[in-house]
């Protein structure tokens, strides 16, 4: 009890400030709590400056031609998994693999332009191991389209059209009808029915395959990156505190689609 007693005590006496004054780190703790509050308003106010400007300038040109580039993403995303399902059983009939899965298992390890590289690598292997390797590896470009597509896509989108975010996921179903039309000759006609007697001569069907696939993500890719130009995030250029970069990129999203903008520097603090 003594014992106890004297613990308590020397508890009590510990955290005894004198006038009651909180501790410092308590004060600490309060102040970057207040200044990272401010900062969020501060932010805030900034971001609704920008929707205005956005929503101002309406749904235009650019915001269209971003919609069809950003599809590409979408598509993308679930294009390769059904070109891998698809190639699936002529490549284990060829090189005679009895655990075909790990084809898809390399696919799933998960930059446009990587994954058609590799694509068009792929068709050139010379054994199973190879063309896991490339599965993997056109899968890093495929990787993470969905998300910083669609965060790219609601950046530039005015209030009233983000409702299109959701009409995105068309590209999805195109992205598999496409890869089925385009499988159906290639690797109906061409490939092995079965592994007895298959050959490299006698199924070369997924490989023209892989090269359609390959050259069909590489046109993408140039169409993105060459004839279209996809801006820095206004939001995120205002929150690195490049304000006058951010109001650029509104004024040339408005100037693309015929009209002007009236924001500044000067608006909200931005």
């Amino acid at each position: 009890m003594q014992l106890v007693a004297q613990v308590e005590l020397g508890l009590n006496f510990a955290f005894k400030f004198p006038n009651n004054q909180p501790s410092t780190t308590t004060w600490t703790t309060e102040s970057t709590s207040s200044t990272s509050d401010k900062a969020d308003q501060t932010y805030n106010a900034k971001a609704q400056v920008l929707n205005r400007a956005i929503q101002e300038i309406g749904m235009g040109r650019y915001q269209w031609q971003l919609f069809v580039v950003i599809g590409f993403g979408w598509a993308s995303d679930n294009l390769w998994p059904i070109v891998t399902s698809l190639i699936l059983a002529p490549v284990a009939y060829e090189f005679h693999i009895g655990k075909e899965s790990l084809l898809t298992l390399a696919q799933n390890i998960d930059l446009l332009i990587v994954t058609a590289v590799f694509a068009l690598v792929a068709a050139a292997s010379p054994n199973f191991a190879a063309i896991c390797v490339f599965s993997a590896l056109w899968s890093i470009g495929v990787g993470g389209n969905l998300l910083v597509d669609s965060a790219i896509f609601l950046e530039f989108l005015p209030g009233s059209h983000q409702y299109l975010l959701t009409v995105l996921s068309i590209d999805w179903a195109l992205a598999q009808v496409l890869a089925n039309l385009i499988a159906w000759p290639l690797l109906g006609d061409m490939t092995c029915s079965s592994a007895d007697g298959c050959t490299k001569a006698k199924n070369m069907g997924w490989r023209y395959y892989m090269i359609t696939m390959g050259g069909l993500g590489m046109l993408m890719f140039v169409v993105r990156f060459v004839f279209f130009t996809i801006y820095d995030s206004p939001k995120y250029l205002m929150g690195k505190g490049q304000n006058e970069q951010a109001v650029k990129v509104v004024h040339e999203v408005a100037r693309r689609n015929g009209k002007t903008s009236t924001l500044s520097q000067d608006d909200g603090g931005t």
